[in-house]
């Protein structure tokens, strides 16, 4: 995933983030997002997990997918949903003999490589 400068400077810019402190308290700061950790999907919609610079990940918090998009993160959305839609596809086929030689016959080897 190759970002653009432009794209990085807007990534850089600081947003206000609204969330609970251990006090129960609503606080409001300012934070750049340093990268997309995770994806959970909720009723209303998809969620990502951002980690924040110069914060530890217990101060992550979970965006919408599409405030993340608005604020100029599609790319990172993009690569968190493509990093777990391989994850899921790693799944869908079982790991047998007869698969591994299908899959070596079909990226040209020879599937005696298998065994």
């Amino acid at each position: 995933m190759q970002v653009t400068e432009e794209e990085q400077a807007i990534m850089d810019k600081p947003f206000e983030v609204t969330f609970e402190n251990e006090d129960g308290k609503t606080v409001k700061e300012k934070r750049v997002i340093e990268k997309l950790m995770g994806r959970r999907k909720e009723k209303t919609g998809l969620f990502y997990e951002a980690k924040f610079k110069g914060k530890s990940q217990d101060m992550n918090i979970w965006m919408d997918r599409e405030e993340l998009i608005e604020k100029g993160f599609e790319k990172l959305v993009m690569a968190v949903d493509r990093k777990k839609l391989a994850a899921e596809g790693a799944y869908t086929r079982t790991l047998s003999a007869r698969n591994v030689e299908e899959h070596l016959i079909g990226v040209g080897l020879d599937s005696e490589a298998a065994t």
